[in-house]
């Protein structure tokens, strides 16, 4: 992303993701507006050649993405899989392929009922691959439009997915872009954490990959440092605010919080406090709304210690609606 500077021409570039407000134009000083933002996008002709793996048969595609196609395919050990896909090319950046790679090493270690698991990784000019367990069902995203799961369903998923980050921060991961496109949901209802592209890992010192201004994740479901663009203070108690925001999108059917444009969206998500749950969804009751905005705190401080406390604070909840 890019934006271009009104007053002198001059073009700032943003690695991959949105800059924080009240940023200048460095060479004159002119205050860098939503207007002025240009997103660029790298173009990958998928359909022209599918990827040619030795071990695997590729079958279709899944999902696509700006620099990532996932397809259906045939495992070696004759079982389905996702296939995850980077087309390594000159049409991609060595951040974008450093991403990837990254990815590839913090998932393979996660073996989690509600995370994606990740068989395999490697490369094959010019493809990089990720092979992941093939989830037959529906995202998040897709039942959230369907408004048809009794909220305690809903409430469930988001207690199950709290048990995986849980799982995922002891082992030093922090996801850092959860969204309801990224919580895959199967058949039986339980959920399944995928997409760990731009995760931090312990392991790795990712200061090349991002910097200060920089904003990393997905704007709607920030988290306060995340829109600040304080990249390196991004911890589980970030993860644990875009749970929160996840859940308020659950329970009331909408965002936290609005704006049009991403300057005033940034500004709301670092000063202004989301409507109680409640007075937008008469099923939620006071106890809901304490644990989501404690989950929703400003201060990462405020929020619950662990991923671990958010999922038994949802358990005491879920027991509370049942029948005696």
């Amino acid at each position: 992303m890019k934006a271009v500077c009104p007053k002198c021409a001059m073009e700032t570039r943003f690695t991959e993701s949105l800059p924080a407000p009240g940023i200048s134009c460095p060479r004159c000083g002119r205050a860098l507006e939503d207007s002025t933002l240009r997103v660029e996008t790298t173009s990958i002709d998928v359909n022209a050649q599918l990827p040619t793996l030795p071990e695997y048969q590729v079958l279709d595609i899944i999902a696509r993405g700006a620099y990532a196609v996932v397809y259906r395919a045939w495992a070696p050990a004759g079982s389905i899989v996702a296939l995850k896909v980077l087309a390594g090319n000159s049409l991609l950046s060595p951040e974008t392929i450093a991403r990837f790679r990254r990815e590839s090493e913090a998932t393979m270690v996660l073996d989690h009922p509600n995370i994606v698991k990740v068989f395999d990784a490697g490369v094959t000019d010019p493809w990089y691959y990720l092979a992941m367990e093939y989830v037959d069902g529906t995202t998040l995203r897709s039942v959230l439009a369907d408004r048809a799961r009794p909220l305690v369903d809903l409430v469930r998923m988001v207690r199950s997915v709290a048990g995986g980050l849980q799982y995922a921060h002891e082992r030093g991961i922090v996801h850092r872009d959860l969204k309801p496109e990224n919580i895959l949901i199967k058949d039986d209802g339980s959920p399944k954490i995928t997409d760990f592209g731009i995760a931090r890992y312990k392991h790795h010192d990712d200061t090349r990959l991002t910097g200060t201004g920089v904003m990393l994740g997905t704007l709607d479901y920030a988290s306060p440092e995340q829109a600040a663009g304080r990249s390196h203070y991004v911890t589980p108690a970030s993860d644990l605010y875009t749970l929160g925001v996840i859940l308020y999108e659950c329970v009331t059917g909408q965002l936290p919080f609005g704006g049009t444009g991403t300057f005033k969206k940034l500004w709301n998500i670092r000063n202004m406090e989301p409507t109680t749950p409640s007075a937008l969804n008469p099923e939620a009751d006071p106890g809901l709304d304490r644990i989501i905005l404690k989950c929703m705190s400003k201060e990462p401080g405020a929020r619950y210690a662990t991923a671990g406390e958010f999922a038994s604070a949802l358990d005491k909840w879920i027991a509370s609606t049942q029948p005696v």
